[in-house]
């Protein structure tokens, strides 16, 4: 035997060992590899068939798709004679009469093969849910537009696809603007841009807050103005003159920090001036002013979980900050501590226990708020330069700390104290500052805003996930996870909010405009359902479904066309067809 073959064998199980070692960031990077591929793949034909005007070619780009519509027919099909099964094996075992094992170890063999077929059905269906989106984002006919948006909703739905998809959501959100657009001629349809009366335009939004009973959210821009907003329920509702914003408080100092009390019914606000400012949210009066001794520049505020105290990172005059604590009823303060750098931006936890704080460099600070005493600092790698934002999670176990460098950081508190080995995970995917953090009330998306000109929504949590695996139960932990990413603004986005009921996002940007996204993306579907009616019948649908995954010939004694009818029927409510009209 040759040296070289020796070696081969000698060193084989460390080889093996290595791999197994980095076998799931390989599967990671490998299928990131592959999805930016098959954009790219995709991209790249559809511009060819513009030129060439080949809707054959603009279509058929996912041949691998093709046996999609007969594996789901075998399946449903398998897994009614299992049923069958079933029904029998229950039978006859109330009788007691014949030996059941061997049926009994067939149906559970077949329950087995039938759940790693559903879950392939599955994988297929939402792979091919995301070459629809794209196809939907890059077509430039207004009908395949449609159809192709439908149909990526429909097969990532109907596959069990997560709360929230980057392409679907793209897909759908373009498609239902562009109708806007071309029906109703309203460009940028979910934009809040009217100035107040009396104003020719709005400044930079520097923060927005939403009161929890209503559709009111409050913004401080830097005309020094607070003003009250009401947005529709319906998105496109929110171009209305209507709509118009209230000015409740024109500030003669610039105001920088907003906040909302934990009940909805006051707002804090503070800036340059020596005055931090109490307004009721329903009368717009303002009903206290907490004057400080010192006309000291107050960088963020923040209620207590409570409502009953007000937490301030606050100017000392000599580069440093004050980490205050204010009684807002007779307005007392005690120093929690000074802090030798500037301090810009504050987070407390929604039990109350934890202020967490970021200024000039990347660590955060905490502290206790029971003991009013420094806990602990967290810090991040040195090329890191700054921290813009931080929130604690509803929950409180994570805290997530935006960067200037765009990155986000997600500690998990409970695992930092426990465990000396632990490292966060870190989110890359803005390319700018990070202006705002903000999660929902139950904790399963976060928002974040960047001077990139984009938000993100990350789903943090899946809640309707039953499974033991992680990377579906905390989807941000898959390393190919990619989050809904909210575009079309034109500047940067310096603030960010969601509803009380965390069915809609808002993101305000320096240009002085607030944007109202949807989170559920079927809203916007359903828009699309009313802007689009189409005289295609599911023969001219099925066509289209043929040439985009290559459907020439008949499987057998099946053809593909009553496959595809039978796809239709089995949807309570198809959204993926044009139309469901039967021949």
């Amino acid at each position: 035997m040759q040296l070289t073959q020796l070696l081969f064998i000698f060193l084989m199980p460390t080889i093996l060992w290595g791999q197994q070692l980095s076998k799931k960031e390989a599967t990671a990077k490998a299928n990131a590899a592959l999805a930016e591929a098959q954009m790219a793949e995709a991209i790249k034909a559809i511009k060819a068939a513009e030129k060439t005007k080949n809707l054959a070619v603009a279509l058929c780009c996912n041949r691998h798709h093709d046996l999609y519509l007969h594996d789901r027919y075998t399946y449903l099909q398998d897994k009614q004679a299992l049923e069958k099964q079933q029904s029998y094996y229950a039978q006859k075992k109330r009788s007691n009469k014949d030996d059941l094992a061997p049926l009994a170890a067939r149906i559970l063999a077949e329950k087995e093969r039938l759940a790693e077929k559903e879950r392939q059905l599955k994988n297929k269906g939402l792979s091919l849910a995301e070459s629809f989106a794209i196809k939907s984002i890059r077509a430039s006919d207004l009908e395949l537009k449609v159809f192709f948006a439908k149909e990526a909703y429909h097969l990532h739905t109907t596959s069990g696809g997560s709360l929230i998809n980057y392409f679907v959501y793209q897909a759908v959100y373009t498609t239902c603007a562009l109708l806007e657009e071309t029906k109703n001629d309203k460009l940028d349809f979910n934009v809040l841009d009217q100035p107040p009366e009396g104003y020719n335009r709005i400044a930079r939004i520097r923060s927005i807050k939403v009161d929890k009973e209503q559709n009111n959210c409050y913004t401080i821009g830097s005309d020094r103005l607070l003003l009250k907003w009401k947005f529709a329920s319906d998105s496109s509702s929110n171009k209305k003159a209507s709509n118009q914003p209230k000015v409740l408080a024109r500030d003669k100092t610039f105001i920088r920090t907003l906040d909302i009390s934990p009940n909805g019914e006051q707002l804090a606000r503070a800036g340059d001036g020596d005055t931090i400012w109490i307004t009721d949210t329903k009368s717009g009066q303002t009903i206290k002013k907490l004057k400080r001794h010192n006309k000291r520049r107050i960088w963020d505020l923040k209620y207590s979980p409570d409502g009953n105290r007000i937490l301030t990172a606050e100017e000392d005059g000599a580069g440093g900050t004050f980490i205050n604590s204010i009684n807002i009823e007779d307005g007392n303060t005690s120093m929690i501590e000074r802090m030798p750098d500037r301090i810009a931006s504050l987070a407390i936890s929604n039990d109350g226990k934890y202020l967490a704080a970021t200024g000039k460099s990347s660590e955060v600070w905490i502290w206790n708020l029971a003991s009013q005493c420094h806990d602990f600092i967290l810090s991040a790698s040195n090329w890191d330069k700054r921290a813009t934002a931080v929130a604690f999670s509803p929950e409180g176990n994570l805290l997530v700390v935006g960067y200037q460098s765009g990155t986000l950081i997600v500690w998990d508190i409970h695992k930092m104290k426990v465990d000396s080995s632990y490292t966060p995970r870190k989110l890359w995917r803005h390319k700018g500052s990070i202006s705002g953090l903000e999660f929902n009330t139950d904790g399963t998306l976060l928002l974040a805003g960047s001077l990139d000109k984009t938000a993100t929504i990350w789903t943090m949590h899946d809640k309707t996930y039953k499974g033991d695996n992680i990377d579906r139960l905390f989807p941000y932990l898959d390393p190919s996870y990619y989050p809904v990413e909210l575009k079309n603004h034109k500047d940067w986005v310096t603030a960010v909010a969601f509803s009380s009921d965390g069915s809609k996002v808002i993101t305000g940007t320096a240009s002085g405009t607030l944007k109202i996204w949807e989170v559920d993306v079927s809203t916007y579907l359903n828009k699309i359902n009313e802007l689009f009616v189409s005289t295609k019948n599911s023969e001219d649908t099925y066509k289209i479904w043929s040439l985009y995954i290559g459907i020439d010939a008949p499987y057998k004694n099946l053809s593909r066309r009553k496959l595809y009818l039978d796809y239709l029927k089995a949807s309570k409510q198809y959204v993926g067809g044009l139309n469901t009209q039967s021949e």
